[in-house]
């Protein structure tokens, strides 16, 4: 038995998880959002992250099925949190290379918002700065109605750059998020803080949010303050947890606030 046998039926047999990790806002520490993470609760196999899995949906054919689900899954998650009596909270999912080159995710989008009655403003796609390279004139429509419809656009693992500061102005970018390894090295390498401190004046000039990830203690989380980052997720605030874990975290966080070191 391997992954490629079991994995087409994992959908079908319910074994895939959505996992939930806070974006807090660092001068407040305010939990002013949640990125959806996915995971798959093997038979066979045990708990899997995406790297384990994503290149053989990829072949097998069964990214798209699986996007799709995990799109719409996030979204009525969302809702469901904002029926149990918690203020709405912004949901981030990461949208993969394939779903942008496929060129139907104008009605992906629209289907997941349509069938859960999630307000627009409350999702945000998390775009890679590669899949735009691939797929800046094919995915240009489907980005335009993103925007129309009042969807939040963010660019993952952004660094510097000419082609990236194109991006910015052309897909009206509303966060980005910061390479990890950038992050992780703040503290100890000062090429790295100049290249963040670079990016903190670009984001706040054309007046757009930035969020780090692997945040995982304080020190780095000290240096972010510093450079004046918005937003900042990792094991310093929270490590990804499930539905019941996460509502017992929110639930101990009285109005949301109290996490400012």
């Amino acid at each position: 038995m391997n992954i490629h046998d079991t994995l087409p039926y994992a959908i079908k047999n319910g074994e895939f998880e959505l996992y939930f990790q806070p974006q807090v806002e660092i001068a407040t520490g305010r939990l002013n959002g949640v990125e959806v993470l996915l995971r798959w609760n093997s038979t066979d196999f045990g708990q899997l992250t995406p790297p384990r899995f994503i290149s053989v949906a990829e072949e097998v054919g069964l990214v798209l099925p699986l996007s799709e689900w995990f799109l719409e899954t996030a979204c009525h998650q969302a809702v469901a949190w904002q029926l149990q009596g918690f203020p709405e909270l912004p949901i981030a999912v990461n949208l993969s290379a394939i779903q942008f080159r496929h060129g139907n995710l104008e009605q992906i989008v629209g289907n997941a918002l349509d069938d859960s009655g999630l307000a627009p403003y409350s999702l945000e796609l998390e775009l890679s700065e590669s899949a735009l390279q691939q797929q800046i004139d094919a995915g240009y429509a489907d980005l335009q109605y993103i925007n129309d419809r009042g969807v939040r656009l963010s660019l993952d693992d952004f660094t510097v750059n000419y082609s990236s500061l194109s991006y910015l102005k052309l897909f009206n970018i509303k966060k980005l998020k910061l390479k990890q390894s950038l992050v992780e090295s703040v503290a100890d390498n000062p090429v790295d803080f100049d290249m963040l401190s670079s990016i903190m004046k670009v984001a706040k000039s054309l007046n757009i949010k930035t969020i780090a990830e692997g945040v995982d203690n304080y020190r780095i989380f000290m240096y972010l303050h510093d450079l004046r980052c918005d937003e900042a997720q990792g094991g310093y605030f929270a490590r990804p947890m499930s539905n019941t874990e996460f509502l017992q975290w929110r639930k101990s966080r009285h109005s949301e606030q109290a996490l400012a070191a």
